[in-house]
């Protein structure tokens, strides 16, 4: 491991947020926690998991606030490193700018449903575009490579920091946090390139396991598009086949290979949204894909107990 890897490892593990979770077995102490529990989620990956659902497109019943849904975000976000809410609203967006929305937006309205007197609901975010698992594939991002010396893990090392910072800001507001789980969405960078997917995101669930002291935390892996990533015997698909059976730890595969992004892959550069539209998801489909990993997440919790 680099020295820059190992030095916030080594700081995200003093400020652990999983020591939020463990409970004092000293029986001199007689203090009842009485905070509300606040249910997080993690959103962690590249652009689909970033958010390029374009606000304008959604019906004007689902162009909303959520302002119970706590939200907090890192990368190539709106509203970066500051304590929001989720909205699909136009003067909002929790996508790359105040026009596009992600999944948070599915997982909010999800959650929402969920949410009583005692049981909150949150969500942080730390997703940057076009991002790879193997290495840093521009120089003004990171990479998630925390398995071998071919790339700098800096965006696990920001997840691990923003997850921090997300923590404190939600306790500030006098919530105990619970973390219930990771939505993972990646691939298109590494879906033919990457001969070792299983590996790499075995390496990086369990850093992010380790780093946040939740070491059975779930995790929920969205698959790519069928129409464009039609081949499952790639070693993208196969990975994520292997991690679920292999049962490392809590995993769950999200289908939505059969929604279909904004255009196809022979269409790219005929249609309104332009040539690169052909690997995002849209509208209905992005709120459609936030329910599905949230419902997951939850299952999972559910299994748990």
């Amino acid at each position: 491991m680099k020295k820059g890897k190992m030095i916030a490892t080594i700081s995200s593990l003093i400020m652990c947020v999983g020591c939020n979770n463990i409970n004092s077995s000293d029986a001199s102490s007689s203090v009842v926690d009485t905070r509300k529990v606040l249910n997080v989620c993690i959103i962690a990956g590249q652009s689909n998991a970033v958010g390029n659902g374009y606000i304008v497109d959604l019906k004007e019943e689902d162009q909303q606030d959520y302002p119970d849904i706590l939200y907090y975000g890192n990368g190539d976000v709106e509203d970066a490193l500051k304590l929001s809410y989720v909205s699909s609203k136009p003067h909002k967006g929790n996508g790359t700018t105040k026009d596009f929305f992600g999944m948070e937006v599915g997982m909010a309205k999800y959650f929402s449903s969920l949410q009583n007197e005692e049981q909150h609901y949150g969500i942080i975010k730390c997703a940057y575009n076009g991002s790879s698992i193997v290495k840093d594939a521009s120089s003004d991002r990171g990479d998630w490579n925390v398995y071998d010396e071919l790339g700098n893990g800096e965006n696990a090392i920001n997840l691990i920091d923003t997850i921090n910072q997300a923590v404190a800001r939600f306790e500030e507001e006098g919530y105990k946090v619970v973390l219930m789980g990771c939505a993972w969405m990646q691939g298109e960078a590494d879906y033919a390139t990457c001969k070792d997917y299983h590996s790499r995101m075995k390496a990086l669930m369990n850093y992010i396991r380790s780093n946040t002291g939740y070491e059975s935390l779930p995790f929920a892996l969205g698959e790519l598009a069928s129409q464009n990533y039609p081949d499952k015997t790639n070693p993208f698909y196969v990975s994520l086949e292997y991690l679920k059976k292999k049962g490392e730890g809590l995993v769950d595969i999200v289908r939505i290979s059969d929604l279909k992004p904004r255009c196809s892959a022979s269409e790219a550069g005929k249609g309104k949204y332009g040539q690169w539209d052909f690997v995002h998801w849209s509208k209905e489909e992005m709120l459609q894909i936030g329910s599905m990993f949230a419902k997951s997440i939850v299952d999972m919790n559910e299994n748990v107990k």
